[in-house]
């Protein structure tokens, strides 16, 4: 009898976490929850593409944006448009349980209709290097791959915190990053690319720009770009 009663315990135990909802926060502070682990997911920027192999989730991955091509198997995956040219009708051909969409690629916009369609969506905004070890580890909670996902933001947290350690006591270098040349454009201050130079020991112009404006010149301009 008491093995009975166990074994009943077990199988319900077993069926209430398998129908437990799933449920976290994205960037933009907004709940996405889902009923089970993630099958059929769309990736809407190259960079959500990586980030969902390396929370494990890469074979659960069936559509794709351009330029989604890495890792290898990347390559293979069906696209979905561009980044700022969605396929509406190829992404909900695919049927996918999960959209992880990307802010300033895809528009509020076309996120936002992809809502209105049914579709649960993750939007990431990563804006800094810490919030790359929490993204990891939300995406493998909704693809139902923690396993993997959170030792991978571990090691990456160890890697950063390495680097920071490493380059902590060097003296700053002067870094302008162009991203167009005409008239020249470098990204904001809180853009995760400045926060890269800075892990590095650069110093960014758009960082002296917004302390000290009238360095800017017309030749030379540090105009900030959208996040």
């Amino acid at each position: 009898m008491r093995k009975l009663r166990a074994l009943v315990v077990g199988v319900l135990l077993v069926a209430c976490a398998a129908h437990a909802e799933i449920a976290v926060i994205d960037d933009l502070g907004e709940r996405v929850a889902l009923p089970a682990p993630a099958r059929r997911i769309v990736s809407l920027a190259p960079h959500v593409t990586e980030l969902l192999f390396v929370a494990g989730a890469g074979g659960k991955v069936v559509g794709a944006v351009d330029y989604s091509d890495y890792p290898a198997d990347a390559k293979a995956i069906r696209r979905v448009g561009g980044y700022s040219r969605l396929d509406f009708e190829a992404i909900l051909a695919l049927k996918p349980d999960l959209v992880v969409g990307w802010e300033s690629g895809n528009g509020l916009d076309n996120l936002q209709r992809l809502k209105q369609l049914g579709l649960p969506v993750f939007v990431s905004q990563v804006g800094a290097l810490p919030q790359l070890g929490t993204t990891i580890e939300r995406l493998g909670a909704l693809a139902g791959t923690p396993e993997v996902a959170d030792p991978a933001a571990a090691e990456f947290r160890a890697r950063l915190a390495a680097l920071r350690a490493r380059y902590a006591g060097r003296d700053e270098v002067s870094v302008f990053y162009a991203i167009w040349n005409r008239p020249p454009i470098t990204v904001s201050d809180r853009h995760l690319i400045s926060d890269v130079i800075r892990l590095c020991g650069g110093g960014t112009c758009s960082g002296r720009c917004a302390r000290s404006p009238r360095r800017s010149t017309r030749r030379t301009s540090c105009a900030p770009t959208r996040k």
